[in-house]
């Protein structure tokens, strides 16, 4: 990830049985904020 200039990222799992993961990332320097989050 940082070779393509990735400075953040964010998983979402859900629980339970697992069966895949949804992820977003950023090149931007931070943190996502709360309404990013509640969004994914």
């Amino acid at each position: 990830m940082a070779e393509h200039g990735v400075r953040r990222t964010v998983n979402v799992i859900r629980e339970g049985e697992a069966f895949g993961v949804l992820e977003t990332d950023s090149r931007a320097p931070g943190m996502f904020s709360p309404h990013d989050i509640n969004f994914l």
